[in-house]
C-alpha cells in the first residue's frame, strides 16, 4: 500500500485561499488579465483540492470503489493541465492580447486542449496515464510525457513573456522565469526524487504567488479618498473593453461646485465628504463600475445603454441634500453628461479628455443639468484638444508665426502702420483660424506664454535694418483681456523690447472692448505703458459692450471699426458708421476702419472721415519677408498667404 504525503498540497491550498481572499475583498479592475489569473488560482486550488482527495482515496483504496477512484484521479489530471492553459492565457493577454493574437494561435491552443481531455478520459481504456488493480494505483507508460507536456506548457509561458518583454516589466518578465523555475523543480521530484509526495501543488502556488506580487497592485487604479476606481482605472478598462470591442456606455457626474467647497474648507472635511459620496456609488450604483478621476468628476460605466432617467432621478434627488461632516454639513450642485457607447467611438485616453472637457463645458449650465453628449459635440471636444495640443506644440518650439497687414494712412496717401497678427499652423492640423486658437488659449491660460513670443517675435522684426528703412511709425500688436490682467504684464513686455534695443514708443497695442469691461484689473498696465511711450486702440469697435464710459476712461489713441459696421454703411444698410466716425473724431480720437475690399469703400470712409483704413484691399496679412517687398514696391497685392 503506498503512502501520499498531502503536507505540501495542505500548504499550497492556504497560500492558495488567501491569494484568492485577497483577490475578491480587494477592488479589481475587471479586466480580461485578472480574470484570466483570478481564473488560474482557483483551478489551480481545485486541483490541489482533487489531489488532495485522491491522494487520500488511494492510500486507502480498498475501501473505495473503482469508479470513484478513477474519477477522482482524471479530475486531477483534467484541472492540472487546465491550470497551466490559464496561466498560459493569462500571459497572452498581457503582452499580446488575446483579440489581437492570430486567430491561428488561439485555435491551436483549443485544439491542442481538446486532445489533451480526450487522451486523459481515454485512459480509462487503455491505462496509458494511470491504471488502478488490486495493488493499488500505478502510473501509465504515458504518465511521464503527461507531466513533460504539462511543463511545456508552462514553459511557453516565459517564451511568450520573453518575446514580448518590450510590452512587461522587468519584475513581471522575472516572475514568469520564477514561475517556470519553480515547476521544474517540482517535476524532478515527483518524477526522479519522491514520486510520493507531490510537491507539484506547492511549487506552482509558489510560482503563481509570485506572478501575483508582480502584476497584481490594485491600488494604483483606486483613488484613496473615495474608493472608486481612479483615472488610471477608467483608462485601463477603458483600454480592455476598446480591445474586446465591447460597447460601453458613460454617466458623468461633476460636482460643480466642487473647487469652491474644497476652498473653504478643510482637507480632511472634504476627504470624509468625498468617502461619503464613494460609499454612496458604491451602494446605489452597483449595476456600474464606478470612478473617480479628480475634482468632483465621477465616471459609471455600464455595458450597453443606460435608462439615464432612472438615474437623474436618483442623483438629483440625492444630492438635494446635503453630506454630513464633523464639521457640519456640506451641499454639492451637480451638472450630468451621457456618452452613449462612449468606448466603441474614441479611444481611452481621448475618452477621458472628453469626460473633463465636457465636464467644463457644462460646469455653469445649472445644478442638476443634464447633456447627451453626441458625436458632433465629442468631435467638437476632440478638436479642443488637438488645437490645444498644437499651441503647447507651438509654444515649446517656438513656431508661432506673425504675420503683418499693412494700415493705410488717409492724410498722406501711404501706409505708416502694420498690424502684427498671429498664426499657427500644425503638422496635423493645418492652418488653425486665429479666432479658434486664441480664444482657447485665453480658456487654459498658455495665452501669456504664447503673447510673450509673438511681442518678442514682433520685437526681433523691427529691430532690422531693412523694415527701419521701411518708415513705419508704429506696429499694432494685439493684447488679450488675460494678458491685461497679468500682473507681470509691463516687465516682461518691456524687457523683451530692450533685449531687441526698442521699447514701448514703437508699439500700439490693440484691445477689444471686453478687456474694457475689466477696468479694474487692466487699467493699471495699461496707464504704465502708456507712461512709457506706447499707445492703444480699441480693437472690434461694435461687436462688444460698446461702452463709451470706458473708453474715455481708458487711453486711448485709435478707435478701430469692425467690418461689420463698415460693409453695412457702404452698402447703404444704415448710417451709424458716419455719426460714430463724427462723435469719435470729434473727440480727438483717430478712427481706422478694417475690412477694406475695394475702391468704393476707400472713397466712402475717406468722406466719413475716417484716419486709417485696413483690409483686403491694400494686402492680406503678409509673411515678414513678403511684406518688407511689398511695402519697398510700393503697389498693393493681393494674393498673399490667407488671413
Amino acid at each position: 500500500m503506498n503512502f501520499w504525503n498531502i503536507n505540501y498540497d495542505i500548504a499550497a491550498l492556504v497560500m492558495l485561499l488567501v491569494m484568492i481572499g485577497f483577490f475578491v475583498h480587494t477592488k479589481w479592475l475587471p479586466t480580461y488579465a485578472n480574470r484570466f489569473f483570478l481564473s488560474a488560482i482557483c483551478m489551480r486550488s481545485v486541483t490541489v483540492v482533487t489531489d488532495i482527495v485522491a491522494c487520500v482515496m488511494l492510500t486507502h483504496y480498498r475501501d473505495f470503489g473503482l469508479v470513484s477512484l478513477y474519477c477522482s484521479n482524471l479530475l486531477y489530471f483534467l484541472f492540472e493541465f487546465t491550470a497551466a492553459c490559464l496561466v498560459l492565457l493569462f500571459a497572452l493577454q498581457v503582452t499580446v492580447k488575446l483579440t489581437e493574437c492570430p486567430k491561428a494561435v488561439v485555435l491551436l491552443i483549443k485544439i491542442i486542449y481538446a486532445v489533451y481531455v480526450i487522451l486523459i478520459c481515454s485512459t480509462v481504456r487503455n491505462h496509458w496515464l494511470f491504471g488502478i488493480d488490486e495493488k493499488g494505483y500505478y502510473n501509465g507508460f504515458g504518465y511521464d510525457i503527461f507531466k513533460v507536456v504539462n511543463f511545456l506548457i508552462v514553459l511557453t509561458t516565459l517564451a511568450i513573456a520573453i518575446a514580448r518583454r518590450k510590452d512587461i516589466l522587468r519584475i513581471q518578465l522575472l516572475s514568469f522565469g520564477m514561475y517556470v523555475a519553480l515547476h521544474f523543480v517540482g517535476l524532478v521530484i515527483l518524477l526522479g526524487v519522491s514520486p510520493v509526495t507531490p510537491v507539484g501543488g506547492m511549487t506552482s502556488a509558489l510560482g503563481l504567488l509570485i506572478i501575483f506580487l508582480a502584476f497584481q497592485n490594485p491600488d494604483k487604479y483606486v483613488d484613496a479618498k473615495t474608493g472608486l476606481f481612479n483615472r488610471r482605472g477608467l483608462i485601463r478598462m477603458g483600454q480592455n473593453d476598446a480591445k474586446a470591442r465591447a460597447t460601453i456606455s458613460l454617466f458623468c457626474v461633476q460636482l460643480t461646485n466642487y473647487q469652491n467647497v474644497s476652498a473653504f474648507n478643510d482637507r480632511r472635511v472634504i476627504e470624509q465628504c468625498m468617502r461619503q459620496v464613494g460609499e454612496w456609488c458604491r451602494s446605489t450604483m452597483n449595476d456600474f463600475r464606478c470612478y473617480y478621476i479628480s475634482k468632483g468628476r465621477f465616471v459609471f460605466a455600464h455595458d450597453g445603454e443606460i435608462n439615464t432617467s432612472v438615474y437623474k432621478g436618483m442623483i438629483r434627488d440625492r444630492f438635494s441634500h446635503p453630506w454630513e461632516t464633523d464639521k457640519g454639513e456640506i451641499t454639492f450642485t451637480t451638472s450630468m453628461q451621457y456618452f452613449p457607447n462612449a468606448i466603441s467611438t474614441v479611444d481611452a485616453e481621448e475618452m477621458v479628455d472628453c469626460i473633463e472637457a465636457a465636464a467644463e463645458k457644462c460646469a455653469h449650465s445649472g445644478n442638476a443639468s443634464f447633456r447627451v453628449m453626441t458625436d458632433d459635440i465629442v468631435k467638437e471636444i476632440r478638436r479642443r484638444r488637438e488645437v490645444t495640443e498644437a499651441i503647447e506644440k507651438a509654444i515649446e518650439k517656438r513656431t508661432v508665426q506673425v504675420f503683418y497687414q499693412p494700415i493705410f494712412d488717409c492724410k498722406t496717401g501711404k501706409v505708416n502702420a502694420v498690424e502684427a497678427l498671429a498664426r499657427l499652423e500644425d503638422e496635423k492640423l493645418g492652418r488653425i483660424p486665429p479666432e479658434e486658437f486664441i480664444r482657447l488659449a485665453e480658456q487654459n491660460g498658455s495665452i501669456l506664454d504664447l503673447g510673450a513670443q509673438i511681442f518678442e517675435k514682433v520685437c526681433l522684426f523691427i529691430s532690422k535694418p531693412e523694415v527701419k528703412e521701411l518708415g513705419l511709425e508704429r506696429i499694432d500688436v494685439n493684447l488679450s483681456p488675460i494678458q491685461c490682467r497679468y500682473e507681470w504684464l509691463v516687465a516682461e513686455f518691456r524687457t523683451i523690447a530692450f533685449r531687441h534695443g526698442t521699447d514701448f514708443k514703437n508699439f500700439n497695442f490693440e484691445i477689444t472692448e471686453s478687456a474694457t469691461v475689466d477696468e479694474d484689473h487692466c487699467v493699471a498696465n495699461i496707464t504704465q505703458i502708456n507712461r512709457e511711450g506706447g499707445s492703444f486702440s480699441l480693437d472690434d469697435y461694435g461687436t462688444g459692450y460698446s461702452n463709451l464710459v470706458s473708453i474715455h476712461t481708458i487711453p486711448f489713441e485709435y478707435i478701430k471699426l469692425d467690418k461689420s459696421i463698415v460693409w453695412a454703411y457702404v452698402e447703404q444698410k444704415n448710417d451709424i458708421l458716419r455719426h460714430i466716425t463724427e462723435m469719435f473724431t470729434a473727440q480727438g480720437f483717430k478712427v481706422i476702419a478694417e475690412g477694406v475690399e475695394n475702391e468704393k469703400m476707400v472713397e466712402a470712409l475717406k468722406k466719413v472721415g475716417c484716419t486709417g483704413l485696413q483690409g483686403y484691399y491694400f494686402a492680406k496679412p503678409l509673411r515678414e519677408e513678403e511684406f518688407i517687398a511689398y511695402m519697398k514696391s510700393g503697389e498693393y497685392i493681393t494674393d498673399s498667404a490667407e488671413g
